[in-house]
């Protein structure tokens, strides 16, 4: 029978014909009546109508669109050189295993069979096949005979596909030789249950009720198949059933190959490691069975937070987890994380001399006969740091991660500002962070009564939610043949960590979802002052305008042709269908224990009250609307509460964040962070030098990771080194305040009258002023600038700290040579400074704009500006800081960024002839950090920035905003807004300032967030 699969496999085999011919596809090519009509013959034989042939086309070739013109990533690592080395993976092994031979079956090339069969694209899965064999070449060799603990690290971005990747390696370790897989799959059973449905179906492969599941379909293992020779694994736990006693009991054997998949719980791991250990002291050879340990969520309860205290000291996860791998002689570790903060800063600890125990309470019927617990004593292994490797994932161009809707500093992403709302400023009364106790204001506790009521923005929300829902619907006939279609809703709401409270909003978010049902089905939807007339006001404030411009704010290689506009006329009709079935849930450990479930063949509508379950590793399916209202200062909390990260065909223009100022700033200085340790992570890969600890003390160090990571993480840790090497410091927020503002310009003009016989002008080629340039004799008058009158906010102001790292060089001889530059050829209005000098000297101020409606927002509320908006990026071009190079220093680094860039491309588009690839690279626009890495560790650079202050109150099309006029004819818009770029080179050595870890200070998450915790971990 015809579908879109085999649709889309004859337009595949038009299309590989025509890049054998043509090397390349172009868009064009997707789009020719040529291309049709011939499909249309190549499809005869079906005899289809053609209706039906028109759907199924339209579906296959949207399909084939995507997939084509996405692009992948090559993930890269940080290594030992002993990791280097292993080479255990050779061409006879790979024959012996069946990898050689494509013709041949294996776990790993079934699996790969199968994610084209579910509609993964081709270069998707090509990295998927890369990356999984470059890591499971680092792991330990099953078939040594000599002892091995490896551990390795892989990092991915939230909901990108790592569960993809450690599935391929897997199936890859289970052909290699390993006999025992434990899938640690985080702390909530939800989880745990969502990881083995996918073992079971990626890996295992199951024949249930007469029908094929999974990579099965693909083949079939054991003796009911064509494929005897390959013995299937063994799955002992299932999605009703974590390692428990009744598995215990059932005494299932190492002979087979099997893979467990288990909470981090405290009972769980005790009773796995007691039936290991007995099974193990019975059968003497089978000590030496090769063990993978894969950690979902690495970062997770499997850190050792006792660590600090020395090597005889654990915490119990931790412990279980080392006391298991110490059972084995070869062992495996390997951990899957988003947010490697706490893993790569863990302690590297090695085993202790102490024995780790175990008690195992006595029965009721032992205590009787006075029979006392059992206390057994197990080896440990040294600590879960990944001391051999760690590899970094990148997800596919259609992936919608952080830095498409918060702070990012580089050029090639396109944020999606629309997708954020306005901050959130009225949920404050109804979810309080602080109440009145009777001796003054208190933290807010779960048993508050709270919330009594839901704030009108929530209710905003859920009429998204409702809106967004009937979009979807109104595409479902475009996208009902196509593997992307999603045919699930779900709406998430995280507004307390308190269950008492999620249960509270569930009721009152219940509540109104009848009403507006209610009043959809009983008012007349002409009638404007009525429920139709709120939705439709609902729909022109987040719809109307996102609806049309979606692709505007998509990446070249992002094509999604499911994306259809729509108006409200067509959709208000289908908003009863869309609050039909709504289903709320608060997903906690609180009676009735709701949960989430997505069963194939139906469509869910889901709105989810949330708390830690939701905030880890779980998918929520169809998600759209977020409203985001927990405080949490963690950079890991907050990433990974981030669920709606990931892809979203056929309804990314529905999605909706809703989320307060405070939050957006911690996501913005968490994503920008991250992004600056991913990006030297990159940098050093290509030094083979570079190994995992290197990495982490260059994680340690950095200024941003010091704010963000937790207290326990740090924890005993008196002082820390922060270190500015490498970095470009930018003052990026400002107080729009006219008395701040003025004083900052008066200060900088006696500043520049001291130096004005110092200064000297650079000129462009065509003899055009571009900078007035100044090179103090002593680094004092840098400090001086740091310290004149400013008008930057307080959360921006770094300059302090910039100077005591630089201070701390100078110690060393490091950073005493500075050039301080003015940046003359903005696009702003002229003004005119020969009066502070001694020559004629005009220049054009630097323009820079808030255009978002966050950015507007806060500029009209708090008078706060912050330059580029999300990108929060002064600096207009990184040409500025290549003026302490030469002429032939400056083209040598661009060419070594050209090459770079080049074979970085030649990676991610394989099938681009060298030309195209060429001008790919040639519009990349090259980024400060070419030039400043060029600079001796003896040289900085100051850039100054004169900005135009009436840009600031202007939209993008130069019209000034009239929501900004009070604000704008309250300062003087005519005296530049001064701000400052730092760019600090490379710097050698063990340098740094020194940084004070408050040990009194701990937030609070870290101690009361466990309202579902202690139930999960201590079972």
């Amino acid at each position: 029978m015809m579908n879109t699969y085999f649709m889309s496999g004859f337009i595949k085999n038009r299309l590989k014909q025509h890049k054998e011919k043509y090397k390349t596809v172009s868009r064009e090519f997707f789009e020719t009546e040529d291309l049709k009509i011939t499909i249309r013959a190549d499809t005869q034989m079906f005899q289809l109508t053609q209706d039906k042939f028109e759907s199924l086309y339209s579906a296959a070739i949207k399909e084939c669109r995507h997939e084509e013109l996405q692009s992948m990533t090559p993930s890269t690592s940080i290594s030992t050189s002993d990791t280097k080395k292993r080479n255990w993976l050779t061409e006879e092994r790979k024959a012996e295993i069946g990898w050689s031979c494509e013709d041949k079956v294996t776990f790993r090339s079934r699996y790969m069979e199968y994610l084209a069969l579910i509609g993964r694209s081709t270069p998707y899965i090509d990295e998927t096949k890369r990356s999984s064999y470059e890591i499971v070449k680092k792991l330990g060799d099953p078939k040594n005979t000599e002892h091995f603990y490896v551990r390795g690290l892989v990092v991915g971005s939230v909901q990108s596909g790592k569960t993809a990747n450690f599935n391929a390696v897997i199936n890859s370790s289970i052909d290699a030789g390993y006999g025992l897989i434990i899938v640690l799959s985080g702390i909530m059973e939800d989880l745990r249950k969502q990881t083995q449905r996918r073992i079971e179906k990626e890996v295992q492969g199951k024949f249930e009720n007469g029908e094929l599941i999974g990579v099965s379909q693909i083949a079939h293992f054991g003796q009911q198949g064509p494929h005897r020779d390959i013995h299937p694994i063994v799955v002992p736990t299932s999605t009703e059933t974590d390692f428990k006693k009744t598995i215990k009991e059932a005494d299932f054997s190492l002979e087979f190959k099997n893979v467990l998949v288990c909470k981090k719980n405290t009972s769980v791991l005790k009773n796995l490691i007691l039936w290991l250990s007995q099974y193990l002291n019975k059968n003497k050879d089978k000590i030496s069975i090769p063990l993978l340990i894969i950690d979902d969520e690495a970062d997770n309860a499997s850190l050792n937070n006792l660590g600090p205290k020395g090597v005889d000291y654990a915490s119990t996860i931790n412990g279980h987890i080392r006391a298991l791998l110490g059972l084995f002689k070869k062992k495996t570790y390997l951990g899957y994380t988003a947010t490697p903060f706490a893993n790569v800063l863990q302690d590297r600890n090695q085993a202790s001399e102490t024995k780790w125990k175990i008690v195992e309470k006595a029965t009721k019927a032992e205590t009787k006969q006075n029979l006392a617990d059992t206390v057994y004593e197990f080896e440990q292994v040294d600590s879960l740091f990944p001391n051999d490797f760690i590899e970094l994932l990148f997800p596919p161009s259609n992936y919608i991660g952080a830095k498409h809707f918060f702070e990012t500093r580089l050029n090639d992403v396109k944020k999606i500002d629309p997708l954020i709302t306005k901050p959130i400023k009225d949920h404050y009364d109804a979810f309080p962070s602080r109440v009145m106790g009777e001796n003054g204001p208190r933290a807010a506790l779960k048993y508050d009564p709270y919330p009594q009521f839901i704030p009108e923005s929530l209710k905003e929300a859920v009429m998204c939610f409702v809106i967004s829902t009937a979009i979807r619907i109104s595409r479902k006939s475009e996208m009902r043949d196509s593997k992307f279609y999603q045919p699930h809703n779900t709406m998430l709401i995280h507004t307390s960590r308190f269950t008492t409270w999620q249960i509270k909003t569930k009721k009152l978010v219940q509540a109104f979802v009848d009403e507006l049902e209610r009043d959809l089905n009983n008012e007349l939807p002409t009638d404007k002052m009525n429920v139709y007339g709120k939705f439709e006001q609902v729909w022109n404030k987040h719809y109307a305008y996102i609806i049309e411009n979606i692709k505007n704010y998509l990446a070249d290689d992002y094509d999604d042709r499911f994306l259809t506009p729509k108006t409200f006329g067509k959709i208000k009709p289908l908003l009863i269908k869309a609050i039909e079935d709504i289903e709320v849930k608060a997903i906690n450990s609180e009676p009735p224990k709701d949960q989430l479930t997505y069963p194939e063949g139906s469509e869910k509508k889901y709105i989810a009250i949330g708390g830690n379950r939701l905030s880890r590793g779980f998918t929520l399916e169809g998600l759209t609307i977020n409203y985001f209202v927990r405080n949490t200062n963690l950079a890991d909390t907050l990433l990974q509460m981030g669920r709606w990260f990931g892809y979203r065909p056929g309804y990314l223009d529905c999605c909706k964040l809703f989320t307060t100022e405070e939050s957006l700033e911690k996501f913005d200085q968490t994503t920008a962070t991250i992004e600056d340790l991913e990006q030297r992570f990159i940098d050093m890969n290509r030094d083979p030098q570079n190994t995992p600890e290197k990495y982490a003390l260059k994680v340690l160090s950095h200024p941003g990771v010091l704010k963000l990571t937790r207290a326990s993480i740090l924890k005993n840790t008196e002082e820390v080194k922060f270190s500015y090497s490498d970095h470009l410091v930018q003052t990026t927020k400002f107080n729009i305040e006219i008395d701040r503002i003025k004083n900052a310009w008066n200060a900088f003009k006696v500043y520049i009258a001291k130096i004005k016989n110092e200064i000297k002008e650079i000129k462009s080629n065509k003899g055009k002023t571009e900078y007035l340039s100044y090179e103090p004799e002593k680094v004092e008058a840098i400090f001086e600038l740091f310290n004149l009158a400013n008008s930057f906010d307080g959360p921006s102001q770094k300059l302090n700290e910039v100077e005591e790292f630089i201070r701390a060089c100078n110690e060393e001889g490091k950073l005493t040579d500075w050039t301080v530059v003015i940046k003359m050829d903005g696009s702003g209005e002229e003004i005119d400074i020969s009066d502070l000098l001694d020559f004629p000297c005009k220049f054009r101020k630097t323009k820079r704009s808030a255009p978002s409606d966050r950015w507007r927002d806060l500029l009209k509320n708090e008078h706060i500006f912050s330059p580029g908006g999300g990108s929060s990026n002064l600096v207009t071009g990184g040409q500025d800081f290549k003026i302490r190079l030469s002429d032939s220093e400056i083209k040598i680094a661009e060419d070594d960024f050209k090459e770079v860039k080049l074979n970085e491309l030649k990676e991610r588009y394989p099938g681009l002839e060298e030309d195209e690839l060429i001008r790919k690279v040639k519009k990349i626009t090259i980024p400060e950090k070419v030039y400043r890495r060029k600079m001796t560790d003896k040289e900085g650079v100051v850039v100054i920035y004169l900005m135009d202050l009436a840009a600031v109150f202007k939209d993008g099309n130069g019209d000034f905003v009239d929501e900004l006029d009070v604000l704008r004819e309250s300062v003087d818009t005519s005296i530049p807004l001064i701000g400052y770029a730092i760019g600090i080179p490379p710097i050698s050595g063990d340098v740094g300032a020194k940084y004070i870890q408050n040990k009194e200070v701990m937030n609070i998450e870290e101690y009361d967030d466990f309202d579902d915790m202690k139930e999960v971990l201590d079972q």
